[in-house]
């Protein structure tokens, strides 16, 4: 089975790693009969939602956390 999420959830899987978002990303990398695809418009897109200062701000993630996890996404895809 093939998946994809949109930036709205995986920024929400980012920022909470307890919510519902989180979850749902994280059932699809446990089981290896799901496939995560993810263009490199949605992997642009949310770098650039996460990158926004007032995210940042709010947040306290800094660019290197950002770009640890979208890269490990890409890694998936």
């Amino acid at each position: 089975m093939r998946i994809t999420l949109d930036t709205n959830v995986l920024v929400s899987a980012f920022i909470s790693k307890a919510g519902q978002s989180a979850a749902v990303l994280d059932a699809i990398l446990t089981f290896p009969e799901i496939e995560l695809v993810l263009s490199d418009q949605i992997l642009g897109e949310l770098r650039d939602v996460l990158l926004r200062r007032e995210v940042r701000a709010r947040f306290g993630y800094s660019v290197s956390d950002t770009d640890a996890f979208v890269n490990a996404l890409r890694e998936v895809c």
